[in-house]
């Protein structure tokens, strides 16, 4: 492999487009990681700072005249080095997508799965699905990278006095633990602490960025695409709205658009006027103020599905991870790796952000919260079989809609209720105790 970058970019770009076309296919998770790992070799991840340095290298022996044409080449590494910022994002996008598809389809997302950037290509798909899914792309960015709080661990900064000059030295503490003590602990009781500055490690609910944009483009063109649907089945029974967006979309234009408020299509606009959508008065043109007034509200009803469901389908994704699986799965499930296995409450109140109004479960990270909380005395069940009946119990949705929300298999959560609610009623009872001891044996066989 040649330091040149060029031909690696092509490569890739040449492959994805190619999924971009034609689809996933076996075996392309494996030709993902090893692109993302020859450009990460070469820099990508870095390109500005590796083509400066050749630039500075190529500049200490130069006279004036050379150093002119290392100018004049500035314009070119700067755009070698877009090429390849660009070429790493949308393999570690393409990435992340192939990984989630598996769990997208697991969940019984099939819907979101569809509209995954397999080939990276995030933009053209948010392109396509319209203003209102860029609209709902950003919301779910907004909510979950604003979201960040302490981990169990913290970096801390200390300054201390040695020998009687100031020192500064950075270590990792325990949250939960007694700074103070710690600091003595490691350099000793003689030591006089000063200042003890807590630097809090911050980490959303969804670490990677990658995985957030292949997810959140997902679930924003799903969503844009369902308003549209509903938008369009709506026309079978209002006929004047109808034949409106026929005209619209004969000349390419986006449905329950309005005419008015543009200088630009001037042909289409008579058309409108011939079919009595449009009128001119004193030289400007008008509409039906009731007609434009429903276009308006259908134009709302397309927002408001498309953030609904978009937000609806991660809800639905995150909620089964931690429902139907059990923390060990949870680590060790390859399709979400950048997704917190283990949050606390705090970590995972941007669900109650997805939510709808009318939601059955009604406060989802509490809920959520109680199901991690009981994993340490579950029942001798498939976390896929407890999980729906504990989220039943514990939110009084019924035990019908919860199996459908999470893909589960109802019979089975049926019968793990009698146990499920015997926990939930007596946590620290006999059959609690005999579950713990049942657990303890378990993880002794296996060591």
């Amino acid at each position: 492999m040649t330091d040149n970058p060029l031909p690696l970019i092509r490569e890739a770009n040449e492959f994805l487009d190619a999924i971009d076309e034609n689809g996933s296919s076996e075996g392309n998770v494996r030709l993902l990681e090893d692109y993302r790992s020859k450009m990460l070799l070469l820099g990508f991840n870095a390109p500005f700072a590796a083509l400066m340095a050749q630039s500075r290298s190529e500049s200490e022996e130069a006279d004036a005249t050379e150093m002119e044409d290392q100018r004049k080449q500035m314009k070119q590494i700067r755009y070698v080095a877009s090429l390849k910022k660009s070429a790493l994002n949308r393999a570690r996008v393409a990435l992340a997508a192939h990984r989630l598809q598996a769990a997208l389809k697991e969940a019984g997302q099939d819907e979101l799965a569809a509209h995954l950037p397999l080939g990276g290509s995030h933009l053209k798909l948010l392109t396509a699905g319209g203003d209102h899914a860029a609209e709902a792309y950003r919301k779910l960015m907004m909510l979950f990278e604003r979201r960040s709080f302490s981990l169990k661990g913290a970096s801390v900064t200390i300054k201390f006095e040695q020998d009687g000059e100031t020192m500064e030295r950075t270590l990792s503490l325990d949250a939960g633990a007694d700074a103070k003590a710690a600091v003595r602990k490691i350099f000793g009781s003689g030591v006089k602490v000063s200042d003890i500055l807590i630097r809090k490690k911050s980490a959303g609910l969804i670490k990677n960025h990658s995985a957030r944009v292949a997810l959140f483009t997902a679930a924003a063109v799903a969503g844009s695409l369902e308003g549209r649907r509903q938008l369009r089945e709506q026309e079978k029974t209002d006929p004047r709205v109808g034949q409106y967006n026929s005209l619209l979309r004969a000349h390419g234009l986006v449905p329950d658009s309005t005419l008015l408020k543009t200088e630009r299509f001037a042909d289409v606009k008579t058309e409108a006027m011939g079919a009595g959508f449009l009128k001119k008065v004193k030289g400007e043109w008008a509409g039906d103020d009731e007609f434009e007034a429903a276009l308006a509200r259908r134009r709302a009803q397309h927002k408001h599905v498309a953030l609904s469901v978009s937000c609806l389908g991660v809800l639905r994704l995150l909620q089964w991870y931690y429902v139907s699986l059990a923390s060990d799965a949870r680590q060790s499930l390859g399709a979400m790796p950048s997704v917190l296995a283990d949050p606390t409450e705090a970590q995972l109140a941007v669900l109650n952000d997805l939510k709808p109004a009318d939601y059955p479960i009604a406060h989802p990270p509490r809920v959520i919260a109680a199901k991690l909380s009981m994993e340490k005395l579950a029942p001798p069940l498939p976390s896929r079989a407890w999980g729906p009946a504990f989220l039943s119990l514990r939110s009084g949705a019924p035990l019908k809609w919860v199996c459908a929300e999470l893909h589960a298999r109802e019979k089975e959560a049926a019968d793990a209720l009698p146990l499920v609610r015997a926990l939930i009623q007596k946590p620290e009872g006999r059959g609690a105790k005999f579950l713990g001891a049942l657990k303890n044996n378990e993880k002794s066989r296996k060591k």
